[in-house]
């Protein structure tokens, strides 16, 4: 392009290649230090050596594209034609293809949820209609029992309605009675207001025995209270003779220990005394044995 200064289709291979390059690397592969320099680079076909991370067939379509001799770059059909972007056009397909079932793996998901929605609204629907249903059902089932009990209370209506008019017939017995009770009442009347001064006079009476019995309350109570001295008197003699026998009771259990002192010399003695008895035996015997000896004694002698 730069030596013959015309715009081909060789050209836009290497302005592809360099948006290429610069859309890889982010840096222009004839960028220089200044605008001149850059200029001067892209002349002279001096560009910066291709990262290491660009290999393969992709490198070697890429330097051939920035090639200095158009003759030698490759045209538009070789590059669509090449592994390379057969490999790339499969690979956007395949993309293609891949958003493709995306969108209808999202729209499957999306009828899905609104068949499930759908399904739970007639779920809903069949769940108000069963609760209708059994609503309607208890709806009769009331409307049958206060029907029912409509009719009972028409018979207790009926039943109260003889009630009323057997208690109507019984007032007016209780009424005929009542004015009989009426005429005797007069007569009761006048055994009450002689009951009435026989009571008077029982109240008069039990009177004077309340005064009585007020007298004899107060006898009593002083005969208590000499009661109640006494007591204490008596107490206080139950209680010299308690120490008297606690004394008593002392003095035998210290006659009781001398007793027992007693009993143990006694025995004491004894056994001294049983000692002395066999001392006295062995010295009769003894004396018996010197007799016999001196009689013995004698009558060798004589002899």
């Amino acid at each position: 392009m730069h030596n013959s200064g015309k715009m081909t289709e060789k050209s836009n291979v290497w302005m592809l290649a360099v948006i290429v390059i610069e859309c890889l690397t982010g840096v222009h592969p004839y960028e220089g230090s200044s605008t001149d320099e850059t200029i001067q680079n892209i002349k002279t076909n001096k560009f910066a050596p291709l990262p290491e991370y660009i290999q393969g067939e992709f490198r070697q379509m890429l330097l051939a594209m920035l090639n200095e001799d158009p003759l030698k770059r490759p045209t538009i059909n070789e590059l669509l034609d090449s592994e390379l972007m057969i490999l790339l056009s499969r690979i956007e397909t395949l993309k293609e293809k891949q958003r493709l079932t995306d969108e209808e793996k999202s729209q499957t998901e999306m009828l899905k949820r609104q068949s499930e929605e759908n399904m739970r609204k007639a779920e809903q629907l069949k769940a108000d209609a069963e609760k209708i249903k059994t609503d309607s059902v208890e709806k009769v089932h009331l409307a049958e029992i206060r029907l029912n009990q409509a009719d009972q209370k028409v018979l207790q209506a009926e039943q109260a309605q003889k009630q009323a008019e057997q208690k109507a017939q019984k007032a007016e017995q209780d009424k005929i009675e009542a004015e009989q009770k009426s005429l005797r009442t007069e007569e009761q009347k006048k055994l009450i207001e002689q009951r009435s001064i026989q009571l008077e006079e029982e109240k008069r009476i039990l009177e004077l025995n309340a005064l009585k019995a007020l007298e004899d309350k107060k006898d009593a109570e002083n005969r208590a209270n000499q009661y109640q001295i006494e007591k204490e008197e008596l107490k206080d003699d139950k209680n010299y003779a308690i120490n008297r026998a606690n004394n008593a009771e002392n003095k035998i259990e210290q006659l009781e220990e001398q007793k027992w002192k007693a009993e143990n010399q006694i025995s004491q003695l004894e056994e001294l005394l049983e000692k002395q008895e066999i001392k006295i035996e062995q010295l009769e015997h003894d004396k018996s044995l010197a007799e016999e000896r001196a009689e013995f004694a004698e009558k060798v002698a004589e002899l």
